[in-house]
């Protein structure tokens, strides 16, 4: 399972320091709790900014110590080798792991597979959405009307595997694939498409303050593909950290603040 593909690299900032995944009272002894996030992942994490980023420190200021992060890229293979590099393990060229990881699917499944980590405190619902030009689409009821219109989609992902398979395949000759979500969206802005479907929290921090589009969830039957919850990783024995985090992120969510982190980059917190 991936959540996103790009080549090996990775950048050092907010004074990270390559450490084991430590237990509460040690992150307590040293003041700090690392968090890995993903590289180039908008409104997420991009270039040291981002909800994730505001969220980590928002977690760590509940926890009375300071944040830094691990960035770094999803693998090209599995979802559990990210698991695997910043969660328990680190990775074989000598970074990580993290003492958590942001950004994980909550499911059983998931942590059946992944024995060695426990994903806890889900803190946004993801879906998969279709943002779309008013004026080619002023409804979207079905797919239907990709028979004739174009839509833009990431290549390699969730999104474009469903459209390009949804019955049968007849939509294929006009999904059109573009290498970042961004890419797409800046061609619906040139009028080039009349929609492009991706994840929800990415086309709303897109096309905040942009007149003339509109966004409502991907008309497919409803499957773990095309919904999921997402939160924290921590290693399956380190409990204390999974409640500390926990409860701090319950903390946001009930004072608001959390709405507010989700809010500076123009996506709605469910």
């Amino acid at each position: 399972m991936n959540l996103r593909k790009f080549g090996f690299f990775f950048a050092l900032f907010c004074s990270v320091t390559w450490v084991n995944a430590a237990s509460l009272e040690e992150i307590k002894t040293r003041g700090r709790i690392q968090f890995a996030v993903y590289n180039d992942f908008p409104p997420f994490h991009d270039k040291g900014k981002g909800i994730e980023i505001d969220l980590g420190h928002a977690i760590a200021e509940k926890m009375g110590v300071k944040a830094s992060f691990l960035p770094f890229d999803a693998s090209d293979e599995k979802l559990e080798d990210d698991l695997r590099h910043t969660v328990w393990k680190g990775h074989f060229m000598g970074w990580g792991p993290a003492d958590a990881m942001f950004h994980v699917p909550v499911t059983s499944e998931l942590m059946r597979e992944n024995p060695q980590v426990r994903v806890i405190a889900p803190y946004y619902s993801e879906r998969l959405a279709i943002a779309r030009n008013v004026k080619i689409l002023p409804q979207l009821d079905n797919l239907d009307v990709f028979e004739k219109e174009k839509i833009g989609a990431e290549m390699a992902s969730i999104s474009s595997h469903l459209m390009i398979s949804a019955r049968g395949g007849i939509y294929k000759g006009n999904v059109r694939h573009f290498r970042f979500p961004t890419l797409a969206v800046a061609a619906l802005k040139a009028g080039e498409l009349a929609a492009v479907i991706a994840q929800r929290s990415e086309l709303q921090a897109m096309l905040v303050g942009s007149e003339g589009f509109a966004i409502a969830d991907a008309p497919f039957p409803p499957s773990p593909q095309t919904g999921w919850p997402v939160g924290v990783a921590v290693t399956k024995a380190n409990e204390a950290l999974a409640t500390a985090i926990g409860e701090a992120i319950a903390q946001l969510k009930s004072s608001g603040e959390m709405q507010k982190i989700f809010g500076k980059y123009g996506v709605i917190a469910p």
